[in-house]
């Protein structure tokens, strides 16, 4: 039913206290000498106050009392001595420290001046009488003053209207112009209230919500809706009229932010009757920021948001969204100070979790509302390190919680963006392995770069951290030989490269042993052993003091001596060469210049340690020299040889 009701009327309904029905009976009107108040029903009572006017001398008054006994029960009076019902029995009225003293038949008695109460009239259940005597002129003086309290209980559970109706059957007065002569068959009705029975509504809060204030009460037994007013420059303002009986909210979006506003609750029924009006409850609207976004970091959370104007400070919060769409209970993270809009949340972040955000705004008279949110699913960014190593350089990172695919991005020095290099997913990615890697074939030496690595799940991403590093390309090994001072090798130059760090290792050594740093593109080894067996590689190092990879297997060598020419002659078939014996080698080869040849010419191969050359001719010089040979392998030569002319 939609409630309208006037300023004017809301405002007569919340102060007036009664309404005034006068039947003059003797001399005077009771209204000329008291009044009568009541402010509504407070849960299931509602209270009667008679007042005296100022400059009033009063010796006694009797007061009847008439009301709907299927609605009301009198709880304030004398019961009528019935040892069958106990609620009422024995009920003390107390004025000014006069009693009134009950005797065992429920009279009264008048040996204390004050209150005493007759019970219900005879015949009747729907009057009660009270009386009020030998008070020896009792005197108000400049102001009113109450002297009779009536209560009376709603028994009806539809809490319909009723009217309860009071009348004044005597009144004596020091002041004769007021005097009513008793009359107890037809007394002057001088006060009729009609009231609801329905209870004051009672508040229960005022709190922020997005965009406004909302106002909450307890449900009122027997209404059928509620209307809510708001002061507004000092007047009652109604709201809504026609709230639900089902509803024990009101949201106001006129609140303006860090304002005091002030609501009071009634509730009404299908009858039309309207509970009395439950005073005022007040709230200030705290405004939340108009906006809140969170962004994935490398190791956490970062969230910003609106500032909101009359703050003291912020309160973040965080939640876990669960699979089945299920949160969990907000958990306090910090608290900053108004000029934050900022946070990091770092706390004990697990990788592949949906969380849920939201900032609460405190001022010095009230907080906002948890309204709004942002939520994201976190993953942590992988810890990426890069390496020189044969074939490029590698980019290797941790398996990441919740991950189902990596990509590898590359940035050169200078460049605004990085650039997608690979997509590693799959297997790779589910597998049991804790780290991951991808060597990038296409890196240019010398020349600094940064690698990133994302992490991908099903419902996100990772942020990322770039990892500068100034990549060194292996050295290509081109050819190892033995020289007459050692076992001599070469390599590639490398582009950056400020130095060359030499490996050797034995034939049954697992590990590679420095050996010496050079700045050419070769190297002798003085200290190789004949017949031994060795594995040579290199590590190129620039100014950073950063390494290339380098070829594993290395540069296979078996260290041979190089030949010692001992003698040449000529016999009488030729010319004969001889030389020392070389430990572990089984052949030799024979090479020699014909005259000013520059040159050498493979002659023969021979296993001992001479030979004699029938090739010759007389006149003319030649000059040898001999090299050992095992398989592949040979040891140095002397470059001058020996010379003889036939």
């Amino acid at each position: 039913m939609k409630r309208s009701i006037s300023l004017v009327l809301c405002l007569v309904m919340l102060f007036s206290i009664f309404s005034v029905c006068g039947v003059v009976a003797g001399a005077a009107d009771a209204n000329d000498a008291m009044y009568i108040k009541s402010n509504g029903f407070e849960n299931d009572r509602i209270t009667y106050t008679v007042y005296l006017k100022k400059n009033v001398s009063l010796a006694g008054a009797i007061i009847k009392i008439k009301f709907d006994s299927a609605v009301l029960e009198p709880v304030m009076y004398w019961s009528d001595g019935d040892s069958g019902t106990t609620e009422d029995d024995g009920y003390i009225f107390e004025n000014d420290g006069a009693y009134v003293k009950k005797d065992n038949y429920g009279d009264e008695t008048y040996s204390v001046p004050g209150v005493y109460v007759s019970g219900m009239v005879n015949g009747s259940d729907d009057m009660c009488t009270v009386a009020y005597i030998s008070m020896n002129s009792y005197e108000t003086g400049s102001a009113d003053k109450p002297f009779m309290v009536f209560k009376f209980k709603a028994i009806s559970p539809e809490r319909p209207k009723t009217a309860v109706k009071f009348y004044c059957a005597q009144l004596e007065s020091t002041d004769s112009a007021l005097n009513i002569p008793k009359d107890d068959t037809n007394p002057q009705l001088f006060y009729t209230h009609t009231t609801s029975t329905l209870n004051k509504t009672k508040h229960t809060s005022v709190y922020s919500i997005d965009g406004g204030l909302r106002v909450t009460w307890e449900p009122t037994a027997g209404a059928t809706g509620y209307q809510i007013y708001k002061v507004v420059n000092g007047k009652s303002v109604l709201l809504d009229g026609d709230i639900s009986a089902t509803q024990n909210y009101f949201d106001d979006k006129t609140a303006v932010a860090n304002e005091v506003s002030r609501y009071s609750v009634r509730a009404f029924n299908a009858d039309g009757v309207d509970s009395a009006y439950a005073g005022t409850i007040s709230g200030v609207y705290v405004k939340a920021p108009d906006r809140m976004t969170a962004t994935v970091q490398a190791k956490g959370v970062k969230l910003n948001w609106t500032a909101v104007s009359g703050a003291s400070n912020y309160r973040i919060y965080r939640r876990i969204i669960n699979a089945d769409g299920t949160r969990t209970a907000w958990v306090g993270l910090n608290t900053v100070p108004s000029s934050v809009t900022s946070y990091v949340d770092s706390a004990d972040l697990v990788s592949g979790t949906h969380y849920e955000y939201t900032v609460r705004v405190f001022t010095t008279l009230g907080s906002s509302a948890v309204c709004r949110y942002a939520n994201l699913y976190f993953y942590e960014a992988p810890t990426v390190n890069v390496a020189s190593v044969t074939g490029g350089a590698k980019v290797t990172w941790n398996k990441v919680a919740g991950a189902t695919s990596y990509k590898v991005y590359r940035k050169y020095y200078g460049a605004k963006s990085y650039s997608l290099i690979a997509v590693i997913d799959g297997a790779d990615v589910i597998s049991d392995v804790s780290t991951l890697s991808y060597i990038d074939s296409a890196a240019i030496s010398n020349k600094g770069v940064s690698y990133t690595v994302r992490a991908f799940g099903d419902n996100g991403s990772s942020a990322y951290v770039g990892k500068y590093f100034n990549y060194v390309q292996t050295p290509k090994l081109l050819g190892i030989s033995n020289s007459a001072k050692g076992a001599y090798f070469r390599w590639s130059a490398v582009g950056g490269a400020t130095s060359y760090r030499v490996y050797r290792k034995g034939l049954n050594d697992k590990k590679w042993t420095p050996i010496k740093t050079v700045t050419t593109t070769y190297y002798t080894d003085t200290t190789a052993k004949p017949g031994y067996h060795y594995y040579y590689t290199i590590i190129a190092v620039n100014k950073n003091n950063v390494y290339s990879g380098y070829d594993t297997v290395g540069l296979y060598t078996k260290f041979i001596t190089t030949p010692k020419l001992t003698k040449i002659t000529n016999a009488s078939k030729g010319i004969t060469v001889n030389w020392n014996l070389v430990y572990g080698v089984g052949y030799y080869e024979v090479y020699r210049k014909v005259g000013n040849a520059k040159t050498w010419t493979y002659v023969t191969t021979v296993k001992g340690t001479s030979f004699t050359d029938t090739n010759v001719k007389k006149g003319v010089t030649y000059t040898y020299t001999v090299r050992a040979k095992f398989n592949n392998i040979f040891s140095g030569y002397d470059t001058t040889g020996l010379k003889i002319k036939r």
